[in-house]
């Protein structure tokens, strides 16, 4: 039986959605990263892969899984082939977000793009956020509810399409206002099964025609808004306890758990995203002084 691959070309929203992820698998387990740049310039950006310091911290290495692009004819597009490149030495990459209860950082990313071309001969194709997708807390309590629909983007227990290396795209709905500071810390909560592997995955409000505050319903307009990116979830006990903890990469080998899952999920508030690329930012500036 063969196999039918076929071309998603990005037209929408959601579609573009598939190439803004990257699978990241390493000796821990598999989690979950996405594209996201910082522009200086006009023509200069900074290219980085944000997910969480857990699903990278203790790897000796890192395997990543790309979308082949097509460059003929000045065209930049999918095809349906796809790569993986493992890099070993990844520490002069890795940039960690400054505050360490803050479980966020980036690897820069290309350095791994440069490696695709000049050793492999293949351009990557993905799609990269940006902080136009950011909203600050006084926008977000204009622009959002406490029951927004949300996606999620990722890997749940390592899961994908293997054939077409595309993510699994879930939805729920945001359990804590993403205006406010979910007990004092930058995070938000999500009423969503997140299941290891997800760590890293992006959580964003997506909607195609949306009624605001006032109840005007904007016909075919777009409300595209990066909340942040899933770190944690809480988890029942055996004693009745809850607790919050890291969500796990997915590792294949089975492991014994008597703790059950509570079906919702802890988020990284994307306004700590600025502060990580502020950071990074600086960090150049100093290297390049040097």
């Amino acid at each position: 039986m063969s196999i039918i691959m076929r071309i998603i070309q990005p037209r929408t929203v959601a579609e573009q959605l598939l190439y803004s992820t990257v699978r990241i698998s390493g000796d821990n387990g598999t989690g979950t990263g996405f594209f996201f740049h910082i522009q200086l310039d006009q023509d200069k950006q900074i290219q980085l892969i944000l997910t969480n310091k857990h699903v990278i911290n203790g790897n000796k290495k890192l395997s990543f899984y790309f979308h082949e692009a097509v460059t003929n004819d000045k065209k930049f597009e999918p095809t349906n082939q796809f790569f993986s490149i493992t890099v070993e030495d990844y520490a002069n990459l890795w940039i960690p977000h400054p505050k360490e209860e803050v479980d966020l950082g980036a690897l820069l990313f290309v350095p791994i793009r440069n490696h695709a071309k000049e050793k492999l001969g293949k351009e990557i194709f993905n799609i990269s956020f940006d902080d136009s997708l950011i909203r600050n807390d006084d926008d977000l309590a204009e622009e959002s509810d406490v029951d927004n629909k949300v996606l999620m983007i990722g890997y749940p227990i390592g899961l994908w399409d293997e054939v077409n290396n595309f993510p699994i795209v879930r939805n729920g709905i945001t359990a804590s206002h993403p205006s406010l500071d979910f007990n004092g810390k930058s995070e938000g909560i999500i009423d969503m099964a997140c299941f290891p592997g997800s760590s890293g995955s992006p959580v964003l409000i997506c909607m195609q025609g949306f009624h605001d505050k006032n109840g005007t319903y904007h016909i075919g307009a777009n409300k595209n808004i990066l909340l942040g990116l899933l770190f944690s979830g809480p988890y029942l006990t055996q004693s009745g306890k809850i607790e919050i903890k890291e969500i796990p990469t997915a590792n294949l080998v089975p492991v014994a758990s008597f703790n059950q899952m509570i079906h919702l999920g802890y988020y990284v508030k994307a306004k700590e995203i600025l502060v990580l690329c502020e950071h990074i930012k600086n960090q150049i500036v100093i290297s390049n002084n040097k």
